[in-house]
Parts: structure tokens; C-alpha cells; sequence
């Protein structure tokens, strides 16, 4: 293949004509590629904002849990001082977990002095 060494001194200019069916095919083209366009752009813009949506989205449900957590151990911790630790209304003995093992004590404690067990 040989290339030529000097601009070519004569130019031809094609001009292709089309009828009215490759017309109306052609705007159906262009309109598809329209359509495809616009779906890619939304596609494109659901991705950039997943990522950020996901983890407000995380955030968000670990703070809650957070909040849920702390008000649970707020619960529980008043929960023990009234059970387990303060005395109960007109009981001397601290709380009721403490009151129910000193009467299976007092109760251990009568039937070994009778000789039952």
C-alpha cells in the first residue's frame, strides 16, 4: 500500500438522500437513544445517592439503638435497686430476691434442726 505524497487536488463530495421511511426510522432511533439516555442518567443518579442514603440510613437506625439501649439499662438498673437491693414497703429485709433467699435459708435452716433431711 503506498500512500500519496501530495494533497490530492480534486475533492468529491457525496450527498446521500433519504426518503420519508428512512426518516421516520431514523427519529425512532434518535428518540430510543432519547429514552436510553434518560434512563441511564436515572440510573447513574440512583447510584451516586445509594451509598449516602444507605449510611444516614445506618446511622440513623444505630443511634436509635443506641437510645433503645441506654433506655433499657436505665430500666434495668431501676428495675435491680427496687428488687434487689431497697427494702420493700414495710419489709426489713433488702429487696425481694434477697427477702425469698432468706426465707429458703430460715427454711433449710429449721429442717436441719428437726433432722427432716
Amino acid at each position: 500500500m503506498t500512500l500519496p505524497r501530495a494533497a490530492p487536488d480534486q475533492v468529491h463530495v457525496h450527498r446521500i438522500e433519504l426518503g420519508t421511511w428512512e426518516r421516520t426510522h431514523l427519529e425512532e432511533m434518535q428518540r430510543t437513544d432519547d429514552t436510553e439516555d434518560a434512563i441511564r442518567l436515572g440510573l447513574e443518579a440512583a447510584q451516586a445517592l445509594a451509598l449516602p442514603v444507605a449510611l444516614a440510613g445506618t446511622g440513623y437506625l444505630a443511634y436509635l439503638g443506641l437510645v433503645e439501649f441506654q433506655t433499657g439499662r436505665d430500666r434495668l438498673s431501676e428495675w435491680w435497686k427496687a428488687n434487689v437491693t431497697e427494702k420493700g414497703p414495710g419489709d426489713d429485709n433488702s429487696g425481694i430476691f434477697r427477702g425469698a433467699l432468706r426465707d429458703l435459708a430460715e427454711t433449710l435452716n429449721s429442717l436441719l434442726r428437726t433432722g427432716s433431711v
